[in-house]
């Protein structure tokens, strides 16, 4: 270490003053936490967007199958004079067409509801309980 002079040991090297330095790197480090803390808001809406529009895309088609299946089975009952497929005592046949369409898909219940029922017909569900 070489011996410096009162007056060269005190000029410091740098142009910033060690208080200035230490301001500026609280400063720098403020804007970096409120940058992670937007990052992270930002991150929460886009996947929970992101979830929305994937299950809204996966929802379209099945629900464009089971309106067109229903209104199928409602033309058959038609044409052979009987009573509507929302009508019948037998649920099993409402049940079979929501469970063929939402099959492939887990964690996904559906089923017909009518004007003039209370309740769901055919309705489909992966749990063990069924909704009155």
């Amino acid at each position: 270490m070489p011996n410096l002079t009162a007056e060269e040991s005190v000029q410091p090297e740098s142009r910033w003053s060690l208080k200035r330095q230490i301001r500026a790197l609280g400063i720098l480090f403020l804007v970096t936490i409120l940058l992670a803390c937007g990052f992270g808001v930002q991150l929460v809406r886009n996947s929970d967007a992101a979830r929305i529009a994937d299950a809204q895309r996966q929802l379209e088609p099945a629900t464009a199958q089971l309106q067109s299946r229903y209104a199928y089975l409602a033309d058959d009952f038609k044409q052979r004079n009987l009573q509507g497929p929302s009508t019948a005592t037998d649920n099993r046949l409402l049940t079979s067409i929501p469970a063929s369409v939402l099959a492939g898909m887990p964690r996904v219940e559906g089923g017909f509801a009518g004007l003039r029922v209370s309740h769901l017909s055919g309705f489909r569900t992966e749990a063990r309980y069924s909704p009155r």
